[in-house]
């Protein structure tokens, strides 16, 4: 039936290992050298993505701080210039009732001259308004 032949065997055998040594020195060793150096190339570019990602953090926080100084320079600023206004308008306003005053103090000034104008002229047309009065009654 089936025939095994001896150096038929020691021809395969001399050949498989004839195969192994070549695909091992043409194959194998290029491409394991290969994925030895991705694998390393990989594991550097993700430290130095950590490192970035640290840096990235660092500036965040400086960016953070600095928006915060910003803020807090307008709010000094903002109340600064709220207060000066405050002071401004409170002697505008000052300056106006001084003004509104005198110009009161003129004016009750002059009712009361106007007054004693008035009784005066009154007074010396009392005569008058007495025989007047006096013709009216008589009528009645």
């Amino acid at each position: 039936m089936l025939d095994i032949s001896p150096l038929i065997m020691v021809v395969t055998f001399v050949i498989f290992l004839i195969m192994l040594y070549v695909l091992n020195q043409k194959l194998y060793k290029p491409l394991l050298t290969f994925m030895d150096d991705r694998e390393e190339t990989l594991s550097r570019e993700i430290q130095e993505a950590r490192n970035l990602s640290g840096d990235s953090s660092d500036l965040e926080a400086q960016a953070r701080q600095t928006i915060e100084e910003a803020k807090a320079r307008a709010a000094a600023a903002r109340k600064e210039a709220l207060e000066r206004l405050q002071k401004e308008q409170a002697r505008a306003v000052e300056a106006r009732q001084s003004e509104l005053a005198g110009k009161f103090e003129d004016f009750v000034a002059t009712l009361v001259a106007e007054k004693e104008t008035l009784k005066q002229k009154l007074l010396a047309d009392m005569p008058g308004f007495k025989e007047s009065l006096k013709v009216k009654i008589g009528q009645l």
